[in-house]
């Protein structure tokens, strides 16, 4: 979602958002792996920064674990991937280099969609039979990886406040 955009293309929107005190730009969707998140960010990311910073806006951008669209598309969609953390771990790496107001993981639970960083069974251990789009994490990782990847980033980005 590009919300800056809406400064050419939908001006009364964009009017709204300089009325904000903080601007979060949903980022699920634009990028789906490691390496088409790194041109998302150079692309956008550290321009909307920019933007906002020049608005006097906060700037609060969304990251994901990587997720799976099969259970509201069908069968014919793809499983997903989350690239062994890499691709979460990507996103937090960098967006903490723009030091924002707060990051907004999508999403904690969100099972049907897949983006859970809650404890969550390995995809060999999801049943099968039971499974219409349900993406587990990475086998041979802790179930508890993305909780403690978000841990970790979440004392890092607290040491960019003090």
């Amino acid at each position: 979602w590009d919300w800056a955009f809406d400064r050419t293309q939908n001006p009364a929107y964009y009017d709204v958002y300089l009325q904000a005190d903080v601007i979060q730009p949903w980022a699920v969707g634009p990028y789906n792996d490691p390496s088409s998140y790194e041109g998302f960010y150079q692309r956008t990311s550290i321009s909307d920064k920019a933007l906002t910073d020049r608005l006097g806006i906060k700037y609060a951008p969304s990251i994901t674990p990587g997720g799976s669209a099969r259970n509201r598309a069908g069968k014919g969609e793809p499983l997903g991937n989350r690239y062994n953390g890499t691709y979460f771990e990507a996103q937090l790496k960098h967006i903490l280099d723009l030091k924002p107001f707060f990051v907004f993981g999508a999403m904690f639970d969100e099972f049907p969609e897949s983006t859970q960083v809650i404890a969550t069974l390995t995809q060999s251990e999801v049943p099968p039979a039971a499974n219409p789009g349900f993406l587990g994490i990475d086998d041979g990782m802790d179930h508890n990886y993305y909780l403690q990847q978000a841990g970790r980033y979440a004392v890092r980005f607290h040491e960019l406040w003090q």
